[in-house]
């Protein structure tokens, strides 16, 4: 939620984690540096006028497989996963759920064959790699930011705990709707 470093933190400190929906739609992530690759190798290229290419990883992942890779590279126990619906999250954190709201609930996986004919577009760092030095660089420059200063999160997980306590111990047949 958000573009904090508070969630790699929380993963060390064995915190919850929020995952939107139920955490299973896929996605790829591109290293910025096989995405300046492509960029380099469509600038000034006569292949690629008037073209538009997608610039992603080849590595298909859920949400949760992100998160279990994460911890691989911190060292750190799989967090408990609180797959919280998207359309609850944007209601309960609008200013936060941006990014959700438009792709991160849906699949994205992009097609990459174009670049890679015409451009040779090869993505070569894997997400493991680029986490893994990502997260060196965090820790090397003290910028992982300490998950207790985003309470926020933690109001979040209590407030949805809540609201599907009373979901799941609503009687058979009864509105199942929640005042959020």
């Amino acid at each position: 939620m958000g573009r904090s470093t508070h969630f790699l933190d929380r993963i060390r400190c064995r915190r919850p984690m929020i995952v939107y929906g139920d955490g299973q739609s896929l996605w790829s992530a591109g290293h910025s540096r096989d995405v300046a690759q492509g960029f380099l190798a469509a600038a000034g290229n006569e292949k690629a006028f008037g073209r538009a290419y997608n610039g992603a990883g080849s590595e298909w992942m859920t949400w949760i497989q992100y998160l279990q890779k994460i911890a691989c590279v911190l060292e750190a126990p799989m967090p408990d996963i609180i797959p919280v619906p998207t359309a609850v999250l944007a209601k309960m954190l609008p200013e936060r759920t941006g990014q959700c709201q438009r792709s991160f609930q849906y699949p994205g996986i992009y097609d990459i064959s174009a670049a890679q004919r015409d451009l040779g577009y090869h993505p070569e760092i894997s997400f493991l790699e680029g986490i893994r030095e990502n997260i060196a660089w965090l820790d090397r420059n003290g910028m992982i930011e300490p998950w207790a200063e985003d309470p926020q999160y933690d109001e979040t997980l209590d407030r949805w705990r809540e609201i599907s306590g009373r979901l799941q111990s609503a009687p058979q047949g009864a509105q199942r709707g929640a005042d959020l």
